[in-house]
């Protein structure tokens, strides 16, 4: 645990040497947040031969890089796994479907440049999915909704039909 009064980012680095040098480097598995997937802190944490697993935000992943990575899902050309729940393995429920990418990354960790190859996993959560969905069903319906209500009278004010608008 560490101070809030200053950005996360830089603080993975010193926590994580400290870590190491407590419980040695070489495969541990780091998790952290989107924080995490600063390009430094993923190279550190590589570099020591130890592994980590984090979700990449917008500086990380460009919207173009994401794109790019789904456009063969939208077309068809890549394939996707589905997971389902553990817990029903008698009535199957998908809980998510993605695929893996394998990107060679390099980057200087204390001046000295490191080198690894990330595996992405580029994920579709069908809860998430479903969500959005409803969201975005509700604000069309709030949409036509105020739509409809564009000729509603207000105030006393005479509703003018296409031809008197014209005058």
């Amino acid at each position: 645990v560490v101070s809030g009064s200053c950005a996360d980012d830089p603080l993975y680095g010193p926590e994580i040497k400290r870590v190491q040098q407590t419980v040695g480097v070489g495969g541990k598995t780091y998790i952290g947040d989107c924080k995490m997937g600063a390009l430094q802190t993923r190279a550190l944490v590589a570099g020591s031969g130890d592994y980590y697993v984090c979700p990449l935000a917008g500086k990380q992943m460009p919207a173009e890089a994401l794109e790019k990575l789904l456009s063969p899902v939208f077309s068809g050309a890549q394939g996707l796994t589905q997971v389902y729940h553990p817990e029903t393995p008698e009535q199957p429920r998908l809980i998510a479907e993605g695929y893996e990418v394998r990107v060679e990354l390099e980057a200087a960790v204390d001046g000295q440049p490191v080198q690894w190859q990330e595996r992405r996993l580029v994920v579709r959560s069908v809860a998430h999915a479903v969500r959005q969905a409803e969201n975005l069903d509700e604000r069309l319906r709030q949409a036509v909704a105020e739509i409809g209500q564009l000729n509603d009278r207000k105030q006393g004010k005479k509703i003018l039909d296409a031809e008197a608008l014209k005058v």
